[in-house]
């Protein structure tokens, strides 16, 4: 991976189409189960679509950043 801005690793890139395919897996894991919200399987479901919602709000591309040389 080529790095694109900050110092070694000050950042991860992670592909939009691979986010929804986390996004999606999480959201299906989800309806399984519906009828167990507070199953291990509910938890750990929503817990992952919460995470997927901070990255997406928390990118590099929607706040301030400088390059750094």
């Amino acid at each position: 991976m080529e790095q694109i801005i900050g110092a070694y690793k000050e950042y991860i890139v992670i592909p939009r189409i691979e986010l929804d395919k986390i996004e999606q897996s999480a959201k299906n894991k989800l309806e399984v189960h519906t009828g167990r919200p507070l199953s291990e399987g509910a938890i750990e479901a929503r817990s992952v679509l919460s995470v997927i919602e901070w990255i997406k709000e928390n990118n590099i591309y929607n706040r301030d950043f400088e390059f750094k040389g």
